[in-house]
């Protein structure tokens, strides 16, 4: 409908060459792979210097469990104030 390339592929092995995309997105996805670091560390692979990671997960998930916000308050002290 749209006229635009998909690609179907295991996030852990992108078939995308490095540092070719200016911008990776992700949407409620991050908490579903079983290793999630591997799945960054593609995205790190692909992305170009300078590149953008906009990155959205769903609230209550083993990665907001597990890890935070990176850079931000761990999920244990974030509160709804």
């Amino acid at each position: 409908k749209y006229n635009r390339t998909g690609i179907n592929s295991n996030a852990e092995a992108l078939p995308l060459k490095d540092s070719s995309v200016d911008c990776v997105v992700t949407f409620a996805f991050l908490e579903h792979p079983e290793y999630p670091e591997l799945v960054l560390k593609e995205i790190v692979r692909i992305l170009k210097p300078g590149g953008y990671v906009i990155h959205a997960d769903a609230w209550f998930c083993r990665w907001w469990l597990r890890y935070g916000l990176v850079g931000f308050k761990s999920f244990s002290k974030m509160t709804f104030n």
